[in-house]
């Protein structure tokens, strides 16, 4: 499946948020230049993603949109269409990506002596 300036546009224009709108094109645009002629595949997105973001949170927040893109475009297919069948099953597969995991620190503060030797020990 191909991503076309046509599926682009229209998943924007079902976008409320003007706000969102512009992160979506933000994001999918250079996405679009990058495959050229090459199909659109969780495959490709995962490596696009993480080639391009190396932050977790703009990899997941890249993600996100991937994922809404394809919900939208699934939306658009119909569900018993032979033809379109693969096309599903690959929107299906880039919904399925699993976000990388944020570990946040609650607190910052040094390590005591015992905790120390225990990681030393281990």
């Amino acid at each position: 499946m191909r991503l076309t300036k046509e599926d682009i546009q229209g998943f924007l224009e079902d976008r409320r948020s003007e706000d969102y709108r512009g992160l979506c094109s933000y994001l999918l645009h250079p996405l679009r230049e990058w495959l050229g002629d090459r199909d659109l595949t969780h495959e490709v997105v995962k490596r696009y993603a993480r080639k391009r973001y190396e932050e977790d949170s703009s990899y997941n927040t890249f993600l996100a949109v991937m994922k809404s893109f394809a919900k939208w475009k699934r939306s658009k297919i119909p569900p018993i269409d032979r033809e379109h069948m693969m096309q599903r099953f690959e929107l299906e597969q880039i919904e399925g990506i699993g976000r990388a995991r944020i570990v946040k620190r609650i607190e910052k503060r040094g390590l005591e002596l015992e905790e120390i030797e225990g990681n030393l020990k281990k």
